[in-house]
């Protein structure tokens, strides 16, 4: 996450918010990730969360 990379001396209400947000959504990923390829120093999470979002909203439109 690219928020993770910036340096916050003191908290930050708008971090906590995006963190508060996300973290339901990108958690599953987060540990899927970890099972399947364990010890990269990069989070695909955020990648994997916007594929399935993808395919959960054309599968909807295709019901629909």
């Amino acid at each position: 996450m690219i928020l993770a990379l910036v340096f916050m001396s003191k908290p930050n209400k708008v971090l906590y918010f995006i963190r508060l947000i996300t973290e339901p959504i990108l958690s599953p990923f987060k540990k899927i990730q970890q099972k399947l390829i364990p010890n990269v120093p990069v989070d695909f999470s955020p990648f994997f969360a916007l594929v399935t979002l993808n395919i959960v909203e054309k599968l909807i439109y295709s019901i629909l």
